[in-house]
């Protein structure tokens, strides 16, 4: 999945779209065949994909976390003119923090992007209800700790919490 397959209707409601495995050298966003035994749009793939493993939801749930943190931030969590060198970081390196392009995003926005975005699968959402269900109710979310690179274990207060 990758933003070329959504689709918003007249009426304001999202379809996904795919039209298959696409090649074209032109574009930013190419569906890349041939770099390992993976095919795939670098900038959406997951881990797991990139190791040439069958994805499932958790698959969906990182390309869709990609996506809305592209859509929040400008950016994308890896970024590499060379397809290789950010196949290589998704595998192996966190990606940059969206505060990092966005300083004043609400903490706990950010660790809903970053679970979405986590290199196992089994950090991640489980599927897209879950993803969703936090992104309706972010005051449920432990913010991101920098420290740790985690959500927070321990719930801060919510009086001062401003993630309305």
């Amino acid at each position: 999945m990758k933003p070329e397959n959504v689709l918003v209707t007249a009426d304001g409601r999202a379809k996904i779209l795919d039209f298959g495995i696409a090649f074209d050298a032109s574009a930013r966003r190419m569906t890349w065949a041939g770099l390992s035994n993976t095919i795939g749009t670098p900038d959406y793939m997951a881990p797991e994909q990139i190791g040439g493993r069958r994805g499932d939801a958790r698959t969906d749930v990182y390309a869709l976390g990609t996506i809305l943190y592209e859509m929040l931030t400008g950016e994308l969590p890896y970024s590499s003119a060379n397809p290789h060198a950010l196949l290589r970081a998704k595998a192996n390196e966190e990606p940059t923090p969206p505060s990092y392009y966005v300083p004043a995003l609400i903490a706990r926005w950010e660790a809903i992007l970053l679970k979405a975005l986590e290199r196992s699968p089994r950090d991640r959402y489980a599927g897209a209800a879950e993803f969703l269900a936090d992104l309706r109710n972010p005051a449920a979310v432990p913010p991101y700790d920098p420290e740790t690179g985690r959500a927070a274990a321990i719930f801060p207060s919510l009086d001062a919490c401003s993630c309305q």
